[in-house]
Parts: structure tokens; C-alpha cells; sequence
């Protein structure tokens, strides 16, 4: 198996540049919000904000940050299901939230951590408010059924994509082996923040079960922009 390691500096280069854009958006929508706290579009985009938040800093173990973006998240859910009021006072523990949150990433960006930081008591302020029971948004997976080169044979596939000397190597070694190869494409929505970290994502797990011998655009070494990667085969 090719050791294809991800660079974890371009991977953190990746969270800070855009956990910075979310939280710019978030600011300018929260202070929108503060002059007009009955609109729900604005209610819904800080939703979509803390959400994506949450997730990028929990899947780069940034614990604390999420922590808080999961709490204004939970926040803004109840607002939606008009289980709560956003009163003056909830928008004063919000911008301390956010506050808290700023500085968190500051930290991270220069090379620290997230923790450190009183955390708790942004969290005790929320508490209240979280304190009944609500729904959380529902998902589902949706599974998609492509067709690849998996029936062709190992000639038709080497000379349908460009692999080096090296590759074919493996897929000829593999294909004697009576070894099943795939070719397998998948896409990430054009309004998905962190295109390339959840790429990997997907690569990586991939890479516990199976020989990945290439990938396009490159997941070890990405010089590629991030919009290319909202449509990546392995």
C-alpha cells in the first residue's frame, strides 16, 4: 500500500482560514439580527454558521471551540422551533459566545490551542435556555449508484486514466492477485464549507479497507484550489 499521509499544517491552514470566514459572517448576521430579531432568515443563516462551525472544530479536536458553537447552535434551533424569544438578553450571551469563540481561534491561529479559556461560564449562561427538550435537524444519507471501470479489464483501465510506471505496477500485481478494482467518484455540495478537510475525511476511512493508489485532485499534497475538491475520484 502507497503511504499517503495528509500534511496537518495544510490541514489547520485550511480549518483557520475558514472557521476565520464563518465566524465574519456569523458577526456581521449576528449584529443584522440585533435590529431585526424577528427575522428568520437571519435566525436560520446563524443556525447554518454554528452548525458548520461546530463541526470543522470537532473534527479537528478543537474540543472547546465547538463546545461553544454547539451551544449557540442548540440556541438558535429553539428560536427556530419558536421555542424560545431572542430577547436583548439572549443576544448579550450570544456576542459572548462569539467573543469567546474569537478568541479561541486567535489563539489557534497562532499557533496554540483552544483551551485555556473560561468556557464554562458561556456555557452556564446557555444552560437556561436549553433546559426542555427540542428536536435537533434530521438527516439522512442518500446513496448514489455510479457506474465505474470495475468491469472492464486491467489493459481498458490502465489506458482510460493516467497513472505512473509505479501505479500500474500495483494495479497489474493487484489484478494477479484476483483483487477487485474500483474506480469510485464522489461529490461534496458547492455550499459545504472545508471542502478538502472533509475530503480527506472520506479518503482516509477509505484508506482502512482499501489500497487507494490515486486520487484526483491529489489528497497527500493539495496544491489544488478548494473548489476543486468538491468533486474528487479515488
Amino acid at each position: 500500500m502507497v503511504n499517503m499521509r495528509i500534511d496537518e499544517n495544510k490541514l489547520k491552514h485550511a480549518f483557520i482560514e475558514e472557521a476565520e470566514e464563518l465566524l465574519e459572517k456569523l458577526n456581521n448576521t449576528l449584529l443584522s439580527l440585533e435590529a431585526e430579531r424577528g427575522n428568520i432568515n437571519l435566525v436560520n443563516e446563524v443556525f447554518r454558521l454554528t452548525h458548520s462551525l461546530k463541526s470543522e472544530s470537532a473534527f479537528m479536536e478543537f474540543s472547546n471551540l465547538s463546545k461553544v458553537a454547539h451551544g449557540l447552535e442548540d440556541v438558535f434551533e429553539k428560536i427556530r422551533s419558536k421555542e424560545l424569544v431572542l430577547s436583548r438578553q439572549i443576544m448579550d450571551m450570544l456576542f459572548t459566545g462569539f467573543d469567546v469563540m474569537h478568541e479561541m481561534l486567535s489563539n489557534i491561529s497562532l499557533g496554540g490551542d483552544d483551551s485555556g479559556f473560561n468556557i464554562d461560564s458561556v456555557l452556564r449562561e446557555l444552560k437556561p435556555l436549553l433546559a426542555k427538550p427540542h428536536s435537533l435537524p434530521q438527516t439522512r444519507e442518500v446513496l448514489r449508484d455510479g457506474s465505474g471501470p470495475a468491469n472492464k479489464d486491467k489493459d481498458t483501465l490502465l489506458a482510460d486514466i493516467e497513472f505512473t510506471e509505479f501505479e500500474k505496477g500495483q494495479i497489474r500485481e493487484a489484478w494477479e492477485r484476483g483483487e477487485t478494482i474500483y474506480a469510485l467518484t464522489f461529490c461534496i455540495a458547492d455550499n459545504e464549507p472545508m471542502k478538502y478537510p472533509r475530503a480527506y475525511l472520506v479518503f482516509n476511512n477509505l484508506e482502512l479497507i482499501a489500497n487507494v493508489i490515486r486520487t484526483s485532485p491529489d489528497m497527500v499534497n493539495p496544491a489544488a484550489s478548494e473548489e476543486l475538491f468538491s468533486h474528487i475520484t479515488l
